[in-house]
């Protein structure tokens, strides 16, 4: 019985090391072009805290909120000014292990919320790719004013 548990232990573990890796040339290739300059956030050890994410975000699932913008959900968190976005595909469109397809959302998501931030007079400063191994799991933004409240 002990040996088992240790085996499953050993899985776990390993498992979680393996998902935690973040190939940065590869998350570099595939994320959209204004996030190419900043180095990747490792999603899975980064977590809300990490990254600053104090409302709507959970540190199992990331972002929790889900607006709508052109007719896609797009799940979001933010800090307490509104001034730091975490974007991420809704868990409806892309299973867990839909790699590609996570990358595709998370990339035509940030598109479209570059495309309403400029109709409303809202910059962003930086964006940065979170990654999970070898997909992009969404995007953090920095913005130069509250664009979380008028989502």
């Amino acid at each position: 019985m002990e040996i088992e548990m240790k085996k499953i232990w050993f899985i776990v573990i390993t498992c979680m090391f393996i998902t935690s890796c973040v190939n940065t040339t590869v998350i570099k290739e595939i994320s959209v072009e204004d996030a190419k300059q900043a180095s990747p956030i490792n999603g899975v050890t980064a977590g809300c805290s990490g990254m600053g994410l104090t409302r709507d975000c959970s540190s199992m699932n990331g972002a929790t909120r889900v607006v709508v913008v052109k007719g896609k959900n797009i799940r979001v968190s933010a800090n307490d000014a509104g001034t730091t976005i975490l974007l991420m595909h809704d868990t409806n469109e892309c299973g867990l292990t839909e790699v590609k397809c996570q990358t595709d959302v998370n990339n035509r998501n940030y598109q479209l919320l570059k495309t309403y931030y400029l109709t409303k007079n809202v910059s962003i400063n930086k964006v940065e790719t979170v990654a999970a191994g070898k997909s992009v799991a969404g995007y953090l933004l920095q913005l130069n004013s509250d664009g979380y409240s008028i989502l």
